[in-house]
């Protein structure tokens, strides 16, 4: 019997040692970190700039990276930021960047499948070191413990892109094998177990939407797709806490409530919301208060920060990054081809929508998605429809 093996091509390995960069290592020290990203996307750009043209290298994302390194550093230049914080800002963008290129030059050799790949190998990697940590380490619903990638939201989401793209990966047998679907639903019903027994119910609340309309539903709609109807969607995600806000006293609220281990505030949202975003967000409206602040913490003294994905995101970077972010985004989806193999990561892009409602996945884990919709492609009737490649 023979084994099948896999090539792993050089640009794989590139494109997960900038995952790494993007979400490193919490427990380990911010020089080591800071150290291998430098080395790390050093050697990435070197590779990037030999595969594409300049035109294609001064791309929109680069452009919307660079204005955002800049808001922050006017922001460091006032002091609003440290001179590591100013440093993480720059090794994020510039990690997103490459990631961007990198899904490009993916997609013009015709290998789409290495971006879901990778992804999916990288989001297991992080899921399963993570799990072991929380094993290890344990959970406390009143300490934001850290484990080795992160707290126990970024485990969540972690755990909800290893779901995704294991479903993307696997989609068509999914569609006819009854045993494997079964499975799968299993293997997702464990998974919104674990998340709130670490207690991250709005994660557990998106992994049911993901169950629902993957397994349940998986009647494609082209609304999920469309660009204008998801740029909708993440801006009414940061004004629905309002909406709800005015109907917490209802009945049938309280009982989701009460499902979800919440209380009537939201677990002090609403008094984020009402008492100190907004004020902070009137002393620096266009540019923020710059990347990894800690204006929140320092206004309240409790929390640190918005718990709104697009509220925190304008805290960071005032209305010209969420514009500029925004813009950047429906920019990839409007330009991404029509695949149906590309409606699991649809479904993982609204799964990060609906968590941004109450929590902060805008940015690195909005955007990998938003990414990937953009490049992968597994359709060869539409990739022979597509009569030339644009490159934003």
């Amino acid at each position: 019997m023979r084994i099948k093996r896999h090539k792993v091509s050089i640009v794989q390995i590139l494109l997960f040692l900038n995952m790494l960069v993007i979400f490193p290592a919490q427990l380990l020290p911010f020089t080591v970190i800071a150290i291998y990203g430098i080395v790390a996307l050093g050697i990435t750009t070197s590779y990037i700039i030999t595969k594409l043209k300049f035109k294609e290298l001064l791309n929109f994302p680069f452009i919307v990276f660079g204005l955002l390194v800049i808001l922050s550093l006017i922001n460091y230049r006032r002091g609003n930021i440290t001179e590591r914080d100013m440093s993480q800002c720059v090794l994020h963008y510039w990690s997103l960047a490459l990631l961007y290129d990198l899904m490009m030059i993916i997609h013009k050799s015709g290998r789409d499948k290495e971006i879901l790949n990778t992804l999916l190998f990288t989001f297991s990697l992080y899921t399963v070191i993570n799990i072991l940590s929380v094993f290890i380490i344990g959970t406390n619903a009143e300490t934001n413990l850290i484990y080795f990638f992160g707290n126990k939201f970024r485990t969540s989401y972690f755990v909800i892109y290893y779901v995704g793209l294991l479903y993307a990966k696997h989609q068509r047998i999914l569609g006819y094998n009854i045993v494997k679907k079964i499975t799968y639903m299993v293997f997702v019903v464990i998974a919104i177990i674990f998340t709130l027994w670490i207690t991250c119910s709005t994660a557990a609340v998106a992994l049911i939407f993901f169950l629902a309309m993957a397994v349940f539903w998986r009647k494609e709609s082209k609304l999920i797709k469309n660009p204008y109807f998801i740029m909708g969607c993440i801006i009414a995600s940061g004004f629905i806490m309002f909406i709800i806000q005015a109907l917490i006293g209802l009945p049938i609220v309280q009982r989701v409530l009460n499902l979800l281990q919440e209380d009537s505030t939201l677990t002090g949202r609403t008094r984020i919301y009402n008492i100190y975003l907004f004020p902070l967000l009137e002393r620096s409206k266009l540019i923020g208060f710059g990347y990894g602040n800690t204006a929140m913490l320092r206004y309240s003294l409790v929390f640190g920060n918005a718990q709104n994905g697009m509220f925190d995101f304008m805290l960071n970077n005032g209305f010209i990054g969420l514009a500029s972010y925004l813009l950047l985004v429906f920019t990839c989806i409007r330009k991404a081809t029509a695949s149906s193999d590309k409606y699991p990561l649809y479904l993982i892009l609204f799964s990060m929508i609906l968590t941004s409602v109450v929590e902060v996945t805008f940015g690195a884990f909005m955007l990998i998605v938003v990414f990937a919709i953009r490049w992968y492609e597994t359709d060869i009737e539409t990739k022979m429809n597509v009569s030339h490649l644009r490159c934003t």
